[in-house]
């Protein structure tokens, strides 16, 4: 159980004590400060572990091997217990894992690589990141151009080290615009009509396609070349789809 209903998620890996889940955007991995009324993964597998259903992953108090943004798709991973979660932490500390994770932004004038290595803090009083050059922990994402069409680009942002909101204050403070971004900058979803080059006729307010902030954790390659993959949202794939289309 996520919140008030029950969601069906995809395996995408377990093996060797790590357990990898295809997370909906609007749910955590984990409880944390920044979103503190999401519901989280790790509360809902603790709950579940003992039903026929779980029994085939072993599961014995789950914990989250790093944060995954409640706000952010993609990849979620977990050990199955203690002992798998303390060693895949170590392994995630040791920055032996690689995260990737797909952008949709506006149009840029940038190079088709670039990085930024701003150091991050936690903000005293609100849920959010800041670039902090005397407290803030070190932080590196290398952002690679991987299409453009019309007034809208695709990016891969890599991390060997993924912290809260690192993603979006780099891409922002870097003036990488991502569509849905709204706390650290204001870029909204182009709806449909704007797509088209006209106006929504219908009487009901339009909505956007996905609705959601526009960066999915695609995947994370670990230690021996295996990568973890993890497909689109399916409105994410029809918002591009529709870009493509109208572009």
């Amino acid at each position: 159980m996520l919140g008030a209903a029950a969601t069906r998620l995809d395996v995408l890996w377990s093996r060797e004590g790590l357990l990898a889940l295809n997370k909906p955007a609007g749910v955590a991995s984990e409880p944390h400060p920044f979103w503190p009324d999401a519901p989280d993964l790790r509360g809902a597998l603790r709950q579940c572990a003992q039903r026929p259903s779980f029994t085939s992953y072993a599961l014995n108090a789950p914990s989250g091997i790093c944060h995954l943004d409640a706000e952010l798709s993609g990849v979620a991973l977990f050990g199955i217990d203690a002992e798998a979660s303390a060693r895949w932490r170590n392994v995630f500390g040791s920055r032996q894992l690689s995260f990737h994770y797909r952008l949709l932004t506006s149009r840029t004038d940038f190079e088709e690589t670039f990085l930024c290595d701003l150091p991050l803090a936690s903000h005293r009083e609100k849920p959010l990141a800041l670039v902090s050059h005397a407290q803030g922990k070190r932080t590196s994402t290398i952002f690679t151009r991987q299409e453009r069409f019309g007034h809208f680009e695709l990016w891969d942002a890599q991390t060997d080290y993924s912290r809260p909101h690192q993603i979006r204050l780099h891409a922002t403070e870097c003036g990488l615009n991502i569509l849905g971004e709204s706390l650290y900058s204001q870029t909204p979803e182009p709806l449909l009509s704007a797509l088209k080059g006209g106006r929504f006729k219908k009487r009901d307010e339009e909505k956007p396609l996905y609705g959601s902030l526009c960066i999915h954790l695609s995947h994370v390659a670990l230690p021996d070349s295996v990568k973890i993959e993890a497909p689109l949202p399916e409105k994410w794939a029809l918002l591009e789809k529709k870009i493509r289309e109208f572009s």
